[in-house]
């Protein structure tokens, strides 16, 4: 492969290394919102319901036109499936490539000062300094894709709603294959350094 492609290929496993860290952290809130939900904030956006607070439905729609169940059922799933399709696209097309942009800028921001910090206490020469932030843009990634797998096995109150060898299985799928995206874009990164 020339080094092109190769440095495209790396981006492109960058670029799926965030995206599948918003489905970790995404993971790690849907199991931990019931948890959130019986905190004081949790209360205030979501509170308790109270049995003389629900309202009682009489339908008595008399002689008034009813449409088919089936029909009504055709609809919603109609319309459910538009709004997952369109929800999806704009995801796709709008939000990833901006997280992308901004999750990129703040590890090379990060590595960047930590690496002015190093050469400024004399520890390395600054002629290494792309090495040297190379190597921390890496160490950066894996604290990334491994910290949410740490809260799923540490943290507990894990939705009842989920077993907890699931939820744990799930976040382990998605680290490991997010530790493995970041490994192969370093390896490719650092082949195409030292070409």
């Amino acid at each position: 492969m020339s080094r092109i492609v190769k440095q495209k290929f790396a981006t492109g496993i960058g670029k799926t290394a965030y995206v599948i860290w918003i489905i970790q952290w995404l993971w790690v809130c849907l199991l931990y919102v019931e948890q959130f939900f019986k905190t004081p904030l949790g209360k205030v956006i979501k509170p308790d319901v109270h049995p003389s607070d629900v309202v009682q439905n009489y339908d008595n729609p008399g002689n008034a036109f009813v449409l088919p169940h089936m029909l009504l059922i055709i609809i919603a799933v109609i319309g459910g499936a538009v709004l997952v399709v369109g929800v999806v696209y704009v995801i796709i097309k709008v939000y990833i490539p901006d997280v992308q942009r901004v999750a990129e800028e703040t590890v090379q921001k990060t590595a960047d000062a930590t690496t002015d910090k190093i050469i400024a206490s004399h520890i390395i020469p600054a002629k290494n300094r792309k090495v040297v932030n190379a190597r921390i843009v890496f160490w950066l990634k894996v604290i990334a894709s491994l910290t949410p797998v740490l809260v799923v096995f540490i943290v507990p109150g894990i939705s009842q709603k989920v077993p907890s060898e699931v939820a744990r299985m799930v976040a382990t799928v998605l680290a490991s294959v997010s530790f493995i995206f970041v490994i192969l874009q370093y390896a490719l990164i650092h082949q195409n350094a030292s070409q």
